[in-house]
């Protein structure tokens, strides 16, 4: 019995990831794929960030 579960086992996570969607969720061309399958666009100007932006200010001349 105990060897039976494991070849079933085995079974189920040799087939499983074939029957997932080759999508992951990330960047697109058309915005950002999210996880649960909806994609959504940014409305104004995107702007590339090399880390995680707190605290921050704008300024009166409009320079950040």
């Amino acid at each position: 019995m105990r060897h039976i579960h494991s070849i079933s086992l085995l079974l189920l996570l040799v087939i499983s990831p074939s029957t997932f969607s080759a999508e992951w969720p990330g960047p697109t061309k058309e915005g950002y794929e999210l996880p649960n399958g909806w994609r959504i666009t940014p409305v104004g100007k995107s702007v590339e960030t090399n880390d995680l932006i707190l605290n921050l200010v704008p300024t009166p001349d409009g320079r950040g």
